[in-house]
């Protein structure tokens, strides 16, 4: 892949507005709050705005109310079947609670179905299946996904620190 662009309708409609506000805040830790309020009007004017749920649920993941986010990660999932952030961030909140292991390894599965291998979230997801693998015990399994993660052709910034992790993981 030599390059990438998002392109989104930069329309005045109310909807449109709340949800680029919302989205634009989502990095900057000051305004979270706010961009979690402009997400949910957002999703109140159009309750199918799935990329609206998918952001909300990070801002909720972020917060740490993995309730909420579940909520918005599978809400987002039931809306756009193939939007591979939300089945990753509903799998990070699977593998933290330790109980949800198998369906964690589905999920980041699911990432890799619908997204590509020239994405930085496929390799992230395949990691991440790795990592939840090997906490279910299933080595062999969590050996193959660290092996594939390791040897991949595509070298995509900001995988480094994965790389080390997953490479003394497969050791």
């Amino acid at each position: 892949m030599m390059d990438h662009r998002l392109f989104e309708p930069k329309a005045d409609r109310t909807t449109n507005q709340l949800f680029r506000k919302g989205r634009e805040m989502l990095d900057q830790e000051e305004h979270i709050g706010e961009a979690k309020e402009l997400l949910t009007q957002a999703i109140d004017n159009f309750e199918r705005h799935a990329v609206a749920y998918e952001r909300r649920g990070v801002v909720n993941y972020k917060l740490g109310n993995n309730k909420d986010a579940l909520y918005d990660f599978t809400k987002s999932i039931k809306i756009y079947a193939s939007k591979p952030e939300s089945y990753y961030g509903r799998g990070l909140i699977y593998f933290q609670e330790e109980e949800d292991l198998e369906k964690a390894i589905a999920d980041f599965g699911s990432v890799a179905k619908y997204a590509i291998p020239h994405q930085k979230i496929y390799w992230l997801a395949k990691r991440m299946r790795a990592d939840a693998l090997r906490k279910a015990g299933r080595l062999d399994e969590a050996r193959r996904e660290y092996a594939g993660f390791v040897n991949r052709k595509q070298q995509l910034p900001g995988l480094e620190s994965y790389d080390r992790l997953a490479s003394y993981r497969l050791g």
